[in-house]
């Protein structure tokens, strides 16, 4: 956000960001270990140590349809291996971790994070985005036809020069972003699923 909010203000929303992350770092085991994951997955082990295959009947009791499903696990064993997993996460993972339900759970917490960072930032980009279609207006007042492209254009005291475009696009693509994906609701409790109607 700079040139938005000076650098107090940029410090203290910086600050916030940290503390809405430590947050869900302390509430959640599925974000504590994703994130130690993360680090062992970049620089040193695979990303899945075994897979399990499986089907069920449903609806129960009645063996109507078959789905069947494949399961993505880390390994408690495997991970201690890494001399630099980070220790306090080791201790309290379970033999397996079921990484689908575990990527989904830490999805849905940095979901929150995302939601509560774009209302923080909300009033600052508001303002932009009505600076730049105040002065899109403004041109196009004094010009007749839509205009194809607008810029600021600075020059600086050795003569260097600087084109910023001013344009929505972009802005409209985040608008629509934010209505699709709002939040991340409850999406640890989610599964697709390739089942016809019954």
């Amino acid at each position: 956000m700079a040139g938005l909010v000076n650098d107090e203000e940029s410090d203290r929303l910086a600050s916030t960001v940290r503390e809405l992350l430590s947050k869900q770092y302390g509430e959640s085991f599925e974000y504590r270990f994703m994130e130690a994951f993360r680090n062992h997955v970049q620089h040193s082990g695979l990303p899945t140590h075994s897979i399990q295959f499986g089907s069920t009947w449903t609806p129960e009791f009645e063996r109507k349809w078959q789905e069947n499903y494949v399961l993505a696990f880390a390994t408690r064993s495997l991970l201690a291996e890494d001399k630099k997993f980070k220790k306090a996460v080791l201790d309290e993972t379970p033999d397996r971790v079921d990484l689908v339900h575990a990527t989904r759970h830490y999805l849905e917490r940095l979901g929150t994070v995302h939601k509560e960072v774009r209302e923080m930032a909300s009033p600052h980009t508001n303002r932009a985005r009505e600076t730049v279609r105040g002065l899109i207006d403004r041109y196009a007042g004094l010009h007749p036809g839509k205009p194809i492209g607008l810029a600021a254009h600075r020059v600086g005291e050795n003569g260097d020069e600087e084109f910023v475009p001013l344009l929505l696009d972009w802005d409209d693509i985040r608008l629509y972003l934010i209505e699709r994906n709002e939040t991340l609701p409850n999406l640890s409790k989610r599964t697709v699923s390739g089942r016809t109607n019954f």
